[in-house]
């Protein structure tokens, strides 16, 4: 991201305080705009223990 901003001559601080700005500005247009770049939801808790062959025979 850095190089990006660079080759244009932007700094990243003054990135993020842009992007800040326009949040505040239009919450709802600029949210629109990253909705294809936005990750999925990282799973919660912890995961399930991976269940062994034997343990699958001796339930079904």
């Amino acid at each position: 991201m850095q190089q990006l901003l660079k080759a244009r001559e932007l700094e990243t601080k003054a990135f993020l305080v842009a992007c800040m700005e326009a949040l505040a500005a239009d919450p709802d247009a600029f949210l629109a705009l990253l909705t294809p770049y936005w990750p999925a939801p990282a799973p919660r808790g912890r995961p399930w223990p991976k269940a062994e062959a034997s343990d699958a025979e001796t339930i079904g």
